[in-house]
């Protein structure tokens, strides 16, 4: 279980950096990213 947890936790924390970096290339996607 504990390995899970790292698991989703590395892969919230990638989707959170690929969506900050969505919202400086793409204009208007900070809409879709908050």
């Amino acid at each position: 279980m504990y390995y899970v947890c790292k698991y989703f936790k590395k892969k919230f924390q990638d989707a959170l950096i690929y969506t900050k970096k969505l919202k400086k290339n793409v204009p208007g996607a900070g809409v879709l990213g908050s």
